[in-house]
């Protein structure tokens, strides 16, 4: 049974390039049981390796009919015809087996493109890991999932209690817990008439006129907003120009940074805003002392594109893409860090209010404008001539709150390495992992040099912004 892609996932995959490949990551890292031996590890890739591939999407390839080369298709693959051994990889680190060994190993798996006459997904089991630790580092095409979608992937993979030894891979699922076709392909982009059944095609040309018509009464409301300003909203071709908005090469660096989620539950509690707004402060001022590092700090505000999900509770949207942006004014023109998280709360409010009032197909249009017009400028060599309208990515994503295990091991950390693209070299993804919150910074070397001090800054951060919260609520 074929697919249709819906319109994120068409723009996933139309703009892959070896400069750009839109695919996501998922970087774990588990400690081993005690007492486990020198020759665990080769027992678990052994065992893994051993199960077929009948889950989806790990199961999906892209159709090469050709229809589908006007409107691409995911179609599912007899599990005899997936090479194992080309998606999944055993490889270790040198000494001293700590963090640096590990993200460099990691940047250059994740630069490499993925082979797109296959299904679209690796998975790395990496050992030499320092602390009895060793990473799972798993590759998937963007076209095939958004981040909730990848998370949901993770929930049902990993168990809330520690099991036996039986290492069941990501890309297995027991027979009777299979899904059937009509209960995994839900509806995954609102308003287009080839991802539904031809029984419902009234009800699809009815809703996708009423998206149009939505889109045209959004693009009059965002123009008026555009043209009379608007207090707290930020608008697009807003933002400075820095380094940062620049065409990008196929290089990538990751960093990681682990931060107590209490520290920000703690901070979003004094100062009566959301934990996503702290996110967004400590990032922010951690950005600005990075920005001021490598070059001269713009005297305009400078925004963040912050990922939303646009998933609707209630409806079974597992695969594909539902995503939104809104663009975040993170006040790096203000020297007063309560100020900032003011103008951060206002300003993301003001931009999810936006978009909750969209239609899903409208909502996810607008919410692509920043980036391609950012993209087509470059393109055409017209990025002098256009302000771009953000400077950083940022995606905060919820995770796990409570401890999750791969057999008898334990997850300890969790890192979400996304796609960075022209114009956006530079993306932060935060996800929670039981205690803590776990920042991954994306970059391309390039074009944003030294890229790993942020995430070095970004204790330093948090810090600032608890000595101010503490002096604020002595006044």
């Amino acid at each position: 049974m074929k697919r249709p892609l819906g319109l994120a996932d068409n723009f996933f995959l139309r703009t892959e390039s070896r400069a750009a490949p839109q695919h996501m990551a998922g970087l774990m890292i588990f400690k081993k049981p005690p007492n486990s031996g020198q020759q665990f590890l080769k027992i678990v890739f052994n065992e893994m390796r051993g199960f077929s591939v009948n889950r989806r999407p790990f199961n999906e390839i892209l159709s090469k009919g050709a229809i589908e080369k006007i409107i691409p298709a995911f179609e599912t693959v007899d599990q005899t015809s997936i090479d194992i051994d080309y998606h999944f990889r055993h490889s270790a680190l040198p000494k001293p087996g700590g963090e640096l060994e590990l993200g460099q190993l990691v940047s250059r798996l994740y630069a490499n493109p993925l082979d797109m006459t296959k299904p679209l997904w690796e998975l790395h089991l990496i050992e030499g890991l320092s602390k009895q630790r060793f990473a799972i580092f798993c590759k998937i095409h963007h076209a095939l999932a958004d981040g909730m979608s990848g998370m949901k992937i993770l929930f049902d993979w990993l168990t809330p209690i520690a099991g036996d030894d039986a290492f069941i891979p990501v890309w297995h699922c027991p027979e009777e817990h299979l899904e059937s076709d009509a209960e995994h392909d839900a509806v995954i982009t609102a308003g287009l008439p080839h991802q539904r059944k031809p029984s419902k095609t009234i009800r699809d040309a009815r809703g996708l006129a009423g998206s149009i018509i939505d889109l045209q009464l959004t693009g009059v409301k965002l123009a008026g907003k555009f043209l009379l300003g608007s207090a707290a909203l930020s608008l697009p071709f807003r933002a400075p120009r820095t380094q940062l908005n620049a065409k990008i090469s196929g290089a990538r660096r990751i960093a990681t940074q682990d931060i107590e989620f209490a520290r920000f539950k703690r901070l979003a509690e004094q100062l009566n805003v959301t934990i996503n707004v702290i996110v967004l402060a400590i990032i922010g001022d951690a950005l600005k002392r990075y920005i001021q590092e490598v070059t001269l700090i713009p005297e305009k505000t400078m925004i963040a594109l912050n990922l939303v999900s646009l998933r609707r509770e209630g409806r079974q949207e597992k695969a594909g893409n539902m995503i939104g942006f809104i663009l975040a004014d993170l006040a790096t023109d203000s020297e007063d860090i309560i100020e900032r998280v003011e103008r951060i709360r206002a300003s993301t409010e003001e931009g999810k209010n936006y978009l909750r009032g969209l239609s899903p197909l409208s909502a996810q249009l607008v919410s692509a404008m920043p980036m391609v017009n950012e993209r087509l400028a470059l393109a055409a060599g017209f990025e002098d001539y256009i302000d771009p309208s953000q400077n950083i990515m940022v995606s905060n994503l919820p995770g796990f709150l409570e401890d999750r295990y791969l057999g008898r091991c334990k997850l300890d950390s969790l890192y979400l390495p996304s796609v960075i693209d022209h114009g956006n070299p530079l993306l932060i993804t935060v996800v929670t992992c039981v205690k803590k919150l776990c920042f991954t910074v994306v970059a391309c070397p390039d074009v944003a040099t030294s890229s790993q001090n942020i995430a070095v800054y970004l204790p330093w951060a948090i810090s600032r912004l608890e000595v101010a919260a503490s002096k604020a609520a002595q006044k």
